[in-house]
């Protein structure tokens, strides 16, 4: 405007300009503020002299930081914003209890009475609790229900405690109180019946004890846990029988709490029923092995008079029989004239004292041993011949009180196996055989002998006593060898293959037609070339007065080894008094074949020219002869003796 009057002078009049240099004011409204200071000069109502009208839309001050809206800068305008002028207070507040202010502009949130029951925080003692105000019930919670400054004053939920005298956790119905909380001493289960033993209570288990313990009202009834079974004792032997128990505390007349009576008829039988081991099998136990069983135990009877339980053979009532000990139990032996065979196979003791009794001279008893075993002949003489090819025990009283006769029928004593025979305390006598008058050996046996006498004996051909081959073993010990005779060779022993071992014996009067008075111990082709292969040990043995055509005590050729040997120089060993026909009166030692040899040490040979002395001659190889007195020490081979 200021311009357009600028032009309209410079028409008019031409006149030097003269610029003005003042400022234009220009103030279009009026209201004394040019455009420069009035935000709005087309509006004299708004300048910066105006008071800012709240939410009008216009800035009436002119001032940007005079806020229209949201007048207390809380992010929240008049449209939500419930109290523009405070800042604490919009959508987005929490709500604060009792401060009379709507501090989250949500009406539903209460600012007192929280808990909406109708009462305000003045009267109220929990606004937060709707449970709690002045007109709830007082209840047992250990709270002011009913705002009245007391804890569960006039609860309407009391109940009863009962007087726990006894400590049990139960109480007496007769003694009781109402409270919120059981006093001290008081429970709430009055089911005890007797409050004053804590034993006694409805928790308790019912016993036998003459007590109702668990309040039931049934003394010693069908609850009491220690019932017991009881059963019926018909016997009255204190053992009931098993099948007739019944459960009660105390039993019934005649019954009895042990059941393991097997026999309730017999009072004999129960438990204690002692019964003694009967290892034999023979029907009688030993009393020193017993167990208690009602029923009979395996292996055990009830008779415990056996006096030897491991010998089926004896027993009370056992016959006797010869077998050196009391078989029936009277503490007394009475075995004298008896023959008894134990086998070892079957166990079976077997009396033979009626069967050899039978025996006679010529007809003697023929015993053949079908099993090993022991042959037991007691105290007497019996005409018998034994056959064996088993394992055999032969055993007498003693030599000199059982004897066996063979009655010239045969040899004495005939083992034909390879077995183990023992000869104890027995003579054998007037044998005839062919071969071995009272023993012939035909086997790979093994003999042994102690107590026992060979007298009598006739072979036919060879060993009028003992005849021994097939590599039989023969060890004798306390011996007697007499009167045999051999209508060939060797009147006391004839050992062709095998070993004699002979000690503390004598061998005497024994003759030979041909050759080996007492000894013939002599080899074929096949083994006379072999040492060794007969041995005949003779250790402080008498070979005295016997006689043959050569070798009066001893004929022997090549594979024989022969010792004879004294402990000590005052026993009475050697060869003494023998005679021959023609060679050697002592020992004839034959050249044929070889590694035969003859020791002696300490041996004796007789006395010259005396009637100790073998005739012709002591030692005898090929035509030379040696000549030795007592305790002599020499070896003699196949050719000559040193």
């Amino acid at each position: 405007m200021h311009l357009l009057l600028l032009l309209s002078f410079a028409c008019t009049k031409e006149e030097p300009v003269v610029e003005d240099t003042s400022p234009v004011i220009l103030d279009a409204d009026g209201d004394g503020f040019d455009a420069l200071d009035d935000c709005d000069d087309n509006d004299p109502a708004v300048n910066p002299d105006q008071t800012e009208i709240p939410y009008d839309g216009i800035d009436n001050d002119c001032t940007l930081f005079t806020p229209d809206d949201d007048l207390d800068a809380d992010g929240f305008g008049i449209d939500t914003d419930c109290d523009d002028a405070d800042f604490y207070v919009n959508t987005e507040r929490e709500e604060i209890a009792y401060n009379g202010k709507d501090d989250d502009c949500e009406p539903a949130t209460l600012d007192d009475d929280l808990d909406g029951d109708g009462y305000n925080r003045d009267e109220d003692c929990a606004d937060q609790d709707a449970s709690r105000n002045p007109d709830a019930e007082e209840i047992c919670d250990g709270i002011d229900n009913d705002c009245d400054g007391q804890l569960d004053n006039g609860s309407v939920d009391l109940q009863p405690f009962y007087k726990d005298a006894d400590g049990d956790g139960y109480g007496y119905i007769g003694n009781s109180v109402e409270a919120c909380l059981a006093p001290e001493g008081y429970v709430t289960d009055p089911g005890d019946c007797n409050d004053n033993y804590p034993e006694v209570n409805p928790g308790a288990d019912e016993v036998c004890d003459l007590v109702d313990n668990d309040c039931d009202g049934d003394v010693d009834g069908e609850t009491a846990i220690d019932r017991q079974f009881w059963y019926a004792d018909d016997d009255m032997d204190g053992y009931g029988n098993p099948s007739t128990g019944v459960e009660a505390c105390d039993g019934p007349t005649g019954y009895v709490l042990d059941d393991q009576d097997c026999d309730d008829e017999d009072a004999f039988y129960n438990p204690d029923t002692i019964w003694t081991v009967d290892y034999d099998g023979d029907g009688f136990g030993d009393a020193g092995y017993i167990d208690f069983a009602c029923e009979q135990p395996v292996g055990y009877v009830l008779d415990d008079t056996d006096c030897k339980d491991y010998d089926a053979n004896v027993y009370p009532g056992a016959v006797e029989t010869c077998d050196d000990q009391d078989n029936d139990c009277d503490s007394s032996t009475s075995e004298d004239g008896t023959v008894a065979f134990l086998g070892t196979t079957t166990g079976t003791l077997t009396d033979l004292t009626s069967t050899w009794a039978a025996g006679v001279d010529k007809a003697p008893v023929d015993f053949n041993a079908t099993e090993p075993g022991s042959l037991r002949v007691c105290g007497s003489s019996y005409y018998a011949i034994i056959t064996t090819s088993y394992d055999l025990d032969l055993i007498g009283d003693g030599s000199e009180t059982s004897v066996l006769d063979a009655g010239r029928r045969g040899s004495n004593l005939r083992i034909k196996g390879a077995g183990t025979v023992n000869i104890e305390g027995l003579t054998l006598q007037r044998g005839k055989s062919r071969k071995g008058g009272t023993l012939r050996c035909e086997a790979a046996a093994d003999v042994t002998g102690t107590d026992v006498v060979f007298s009598d004996g006739i072979g036919t051909k060879q060993g009028g006593l003992i005849y021994m081959s097939d590599g039989c073993q023969v060890t004798l010990d306390d011996f007697l060898m007499e009167d045999g005779w051999a209508w060939e060779d060797g009147g006391g022993v004839y050992l062709t293959d095998g070993t004699l071992t002979l000690s503390n014996g004598t061998v005497e009067y024994c003759e030979a037609d041909e050759d080996g008075g007492a000894f013939e111990v002599i080899g074929f082709s096949d083994t006379y070339d072999v040492a060794d292969s007969r041995v005949l040990d003779l250790e402080d043995v008498l070979v005295q007065n016997n006689s043959a055509n050569r070798g009066g005590g001893l004929f022997f050729n090549g594979g024989s080894t022969i010792t004879c040997s004294a402990t000590s120089t005052s026993v009475n060993a050697g060869f003494v008094g023998n005679d021959a026909d023609q060679r050697g009166g002592g020992v004839r030692i034959s050249t044929t074949g070889s590694e035969q040899s003859f020791t002696s040490d300490i041996c004796d040979f007789g006395v010259v020219d005396s009637s100790s002395d073998n005739t012709p001659s002591d030692i005898e190889i090929g035509t030379t002869i040696y000549s030795y007195g007592d305790d002599a020490q020499f070896v003699c081979d196949d050719e000559s003796c040193e």
